[in-house]
């Protein structure tokens, strides 16, 4: 994620790593030589400039498809803020789970302090690669959890270790005589834990409806290819930059839905995601006496 002034206007107009331009330079370029190869069409009189499309019948078009791109682009961001949110339910979980924690682990028992703190850390860790590629050994590298080499080997590695959370807070609730009700408490913020990650899964799982995602992509292409024959008649050859500024513009908006869409990668507006996840180890190690 690329952390910006958005008080700085400069850096705003002029960005270009970390925007959706370089992807959209070689779809911007096709275009603008279309645009060029009808306005030569027009200007030798090889096209009869009696064939041409009113702009009324653009701008009626591209309202509809306004209303379209507004609606994609609020889908991508409710998808994108919800990641967040969750991921931000994380780290408060996380912290609600090792302070209670610390309370009813003695200081001496160092093993199950590290145990525990080490086993969380795993958990976010390996949630954050299972939502990109997959996780793969190096992600355990810092990670104290000993037995890394087993939990590569299960189907769903998340799941493997809340399920050794799980037993171990069983286990250390029977040593320590811990209250029912303390018990209770922890075991929800483990299940919280768990609703998250499905949550996660469920945007990572379910993109947009095919269907809708194929028909705005093709509203659009037929919309840019006649679109000068439109412009050219009120632009001239005026008409080639400013297909290729129209097509940033509004391919520019479903581009960027794209990208947001799915937010656990590791795209430049993805969500911070490893940072996240360091805070969380950083804090339950702090809070563990690790």
């Amino acid at each position: 994620m690329i952390v910006y002034d958005n008080k700085s206007y400069l850096r705003l107009v002029f960005a270009f790593t970390g925007t959706v331009i370089p992807r959209m330079l070689p779809r911007i370029l096709f275009f603008m030589i279309w645009a060029g190869g009808i306005s030569s069409l027009y200007a030798f009189g090889i096209l009869d400039k009696g064939v041409k499309v009113d702009m009324v019948v653009f701008t009626i078009v591209g309202l509809a498809m306004g209303l379209l791109l507004v609606f994609r682009t609020n889908s991508s961001y409710d998808r994108y803020w919800e990641g967040r949110k969750l991921w931000g339910g994380c780290v408060n979980h996380s912290r609600s789970f090792s302070f209670l924690l610390n309370t009813v682990i003695p200081s001496s028992d160092k093993g199950l302090r590290s145990f525990m703190a080490e086993h969380l850390a795993a958990f976010h860790h390996a949630l954050k690669e299972h939502l990109r590629d997959g996780v793969k050994e190096e992600h355990f590298k810092g990670l104290r959890i000993g037995n890394a080499e087993a939990y590569l080997e299960e189907k769903h590695i998340p799941n493997a270790l809340m399920r050794d959370l799980h037993l171990k807070l069983s286990e250390t609730g029977k040593n320590y005589a811990i209250p029912v009700a303390q018990t209770q408490m922890l075991l929800t913020h483990l299940s919280e834990l768990t609703n998250n990650m499905g949550g996660m899964e469920r945007i990572r799982n379910t993109p947009v409806p095919f269907a809708y995602a194929s028909h705005l992509t093709f509203f659009m292409f037929l919309y840019f290819m006649a679109l000068p024959f439109g412009l050219y008649h009120s632009l001239q050859w005026l008409a080639i930059p400013a297909l290729g500024i129209i097509v940033l513009v509004m391919d520019g908006i479903n581009e960027i839905g794209i990208e947001i869409e799915d937010p656990f990668g590791d795209d430049p507006n993805d969500l911070p995601t490893d940072k996240i996840c360091a805070t969380i180890t950083d804090n339950v190690r702090t809070i563990l006496g690790e």
